[in-house]
């Protein structure tokens, strides 16, 4: 799956198993990108493949990283820059 990871900047690969969650009760963004096997956020479901992953709202079509998510965004960054200075050095 891939998202922007700025508006105008260059799309990044979501890594793990990436699924999409989306807002069916309470406030907050419309959707979040969460892993396999990881339960959705209170209010949230996980949708099937036939659902669409963009939100319905203006301005919410970037979904929000769940925080499994966020952590493996992080961990795989801090392994690709410490391996990049390796190689640069």
């Amino acid at each position: 799956m891939k998202f922007a990871d700025a508006p105008g900047g260059q799309k990044q690969s979501v890594p793990g198993r990436p699924v999409v969650f989306r807002r069916v009760a309470g406030e907050g963004s419309t959707s979040m990108i969460g892993q396999s096997g990881e339960l959705p956020p209170p209010g949230m479901r996980q949708l099937t493949e036939a659902e669409s992953p963009f939100g319905e709202r203006p301005g919410d079509a970037r979904p929000e990283l769940s925080p499994a998510t966020q952590a493996l965004v992080r961990a795989l960054t801090v392994a690709r820059d410490r391996r990049l200075a390796e190689v640069q050095a």
